[in-house]
């Protein structure tokens, strides 16, 4: 079985009319795989579906990053747990003006991805059980020498 790809029918006849393709980087949108077989059992064909959550560009405008340093940073907040794909691209759109001397300069692109665990509710409170029973160790020791001392 193939994996999903922008020329398979389903991807094809789920895309826009008069598009060149089925990715769409400002919405969302679904792709998919032709039909297949593993271990002899049938596949049909199925659509994967992205959900748009938002985007990053270089510059001061909406939408931007704050700074036109040539670097793109953003930080998505409150995403819930599961599993999310970054897509990066991108074009220089004053490099393609033709009065640009530099205009057959070829452009790279390098991304890279930090993704912060936030712990989950279970951690806190074995985190607070620990100390309670800190507290009581430290309590139980206090109380014990106090009573050793008293006896002397």
């Amino acid at each position: 079985m193939k994996a999903d790809y922008d020329s398979a029918e389903i991807s094809v006849a789920n895309r826009p009319d008069n598009t060149e393709g089925s990715f769409r980087a400002l919405t969302d949108w679904s792709i998919g795989n032709d039909p297949g077989s593993l271990n002899g059992i049938p596949i049909p064909s199925s659509l994967s579906f992205f959900k748009y959550i938002g985007h990053a560009y270089d510059g001061t405008g909406f939408g931007s990053d704050g700074a036109p340093d040539g670097k793109v940073s953003h930080t998505f907040s409150n995403l819930a747990a599961g599993d999310y794909s970054v897509f990066v691209g991108g074009a220089d759109y004053f490099a393609q003006d033709i009065a640009n001397p530099n205009l057959l300069t070829k452009y790279g692109v390098t991304g890279t991805l930090l993704a912060g665990v936030v712990p989950e509710p279970q951690t806190y409170a074995m985190l607070l059980a620990g100390f309670g029973l800190m507290g009581v160790v430290i309590r139980r020791r206090s109380y014990g020498h106090a009573l050793h001392t008293a006896s002397t």
